[in-house]
């Protein structure tokens, strides 16, 4: 099914850009900000909530949904249509709007009378994170995303991969990085909180599990100890441990790890009370604190970490894990993978023989590109967003191959599927 829709969105897309012309569509793609724009509005004015409050499928009128969050009826009605004229919401009657599938995606489901007082508290709901990813995206990554060129055309700033270079320093507080500006500042609290549920949010954008659809989890023995490294509330090792007997470990700093406690006490109780769960607060860049008792780490885990660094911030992660690994001990890093979008010039990459999955080897047919155009937009666009707040990105397999080997790893295995976006590399101590 996955194969299917890749094929099917890679080709429509690319008819859409045959179809029309050059002008309309660069020109189209010039105005695409206002998307982001709408769907944040309507997510912290609570359109989505209000609908399923009020109505029972039939729609409300932009007046009554006016009465409740206070934006102003005909402003709040364009911003609507243009959402329904994207598919988020439909317009049943003029100015009549209903939740429909995409719009319900950004619905916390969390009961109105809840969310009106304490609108913030709204992402932290079962349902919160993927309405968190969004506000985050829309919110401070496009305001990042506006400064980029100012940022690569400036002279001083434009061959530094320095976090504190980045366009979110131009956008935001200048000489600050994202994290440092989230986790330092006071009055940012609320803006961690809320990252910390949209890193859960991502999960929604593969099957629930996606994680266990690769690297072989269930193989560990019963006293494996699998570290998270940087691994915020620990959203994303969560099937881990509801499908295996291991014991893990989420290492993150003191103030996002007050919100993982929290988070594991909601999902997963049993494992936080019997202890197979634990927090150690820790900055990465900082050797890996040592493991009291008979354990030592079997897997390091890096999920969406290194794209959030540039190559010599990466090696220091890299090299502090490799500091504190065995020979038998495994690394799996959870990143996109960038492909070119030519058929020609590549040559065959040493690391393609380590390819796994139901995505090895299979490449779309001509004239779709071989990276799957817009299919794949996703990796390609969270590569540059990556670029705006932190002046880092994704990489390619080659790229990855070289980095690890340089902090003293091996890759093994990559496994790429349909299902997720997010392949897996696999990999080993050198000489090992």
């Amino acid at each position: 099914m996955r194969f299917a829709c890749l094929c099917i969105t890679s080709a429509a897309a690319q008819l859409m850009t045959l179809v029309r012309s050059p002008e309309q569509v660069v020109f189209d793609m010039a105005m695409s900000f206002h998307l982001p724009s709408a769907l944040r509005l309507v997510i912290e004015s609570h359109v989505p909530e209000i609908l399923r409050a009020k109505t029972d499928g039939a729609g409300a009128h932009v007046d009554e949904i006016s009465k409740i969050n206070g934006v102003n009826a005909q402003k709040l009605g364009h911003v609507l249509r243009l959402l329904a004229t994207h598919y988020v919401f439909d317009e049943v009657e003029p100015n009549v709007f209903a939740n429909n599938r995409l719009s319900e995606s950004i619905d916390t489901g969390v009961p109105l009378d809840e969310v009106l007082p304490r609108p913030l508290e709204k992402y932290d709901s079962k349902n919160g994170g993927f309405a968190a990813l969004v506000a985050v995206t829309t919110h401070e990554s496009m305001r990042n995303g506006l400064f980029m060129t100012d940022a690569l055309m400036d002279s001083t700033l434009t061959n530094s991969f320095l976090p504190e270079d980045s366009p979110f320093s131009l956008a935001m507080w200048p000489g600050s990085t994202c994290f440092g500006w989230m986790n330092t500042t006071p009055e940012n609290r609320w803006r961690l909180t809320r990252f910390g549920n949209a890193m859960e949010g991502v999960s929604r954008l593969t099957p629930p599990d996606a994680i266990m659809k690769g690297f072989r989890w269930s193989d560990l023995p019963p006293d494996s100890i699998v570290i998270d490294v940087g691994g915020g509330i620990g959203s994303a090792s969560l099937p881990i441990v509801m499908h295996t007997p291991v014991k893990l470990m989420i290492q993150d700093r003191g103030i996002v790890l007050e919100d993982a406690t929290k988070y594991w006490q909601e999902h997963c109780p049993k494992a936080l009370d019997s202890g197979r769960v634990s927090f150690v607060d820790h900055d990465f860049f900082k050797p890996q604190p040592s493991i009291t008792g008979d354990g030592y780490p079997t897997v390091f885990l890096l999920r969406m970490i290194m794209h959030n660094w540039a190559d010599e911030h990466a090696k220091i992660i890299l090299k502090h894990i490799r500091g504190a690994a065995k020979d038998t001990t495994k690394l799996v890093i959870v990143d996109g993978l960038l492909e070119t979008a030519c058929r020609t010039g590549g040559g065959s990459s040493p690391t393609t023989n380590k390819l796994q999955g139901d995505k090895k080897g299979v490449k779309p047919s001509h004239p779709l590109l071989s990276n799957w155009g817009a299919a794949n937009g996703m990796a390609y666009k969270f590569d540059i967003q990556m670029l705006c707040n932190h002046n880092a990105g994704e990489r390619t397999l080659d790229e990855f191959d070289k980095l690890l080997a340089e902090t003293g790893w091996r890759i093994v295995e990559v496994y790429q599927s349909h299902q997720s976006w997010m392949p897996q590399i696999v990999a080993v101590p050198n000489g090992s």
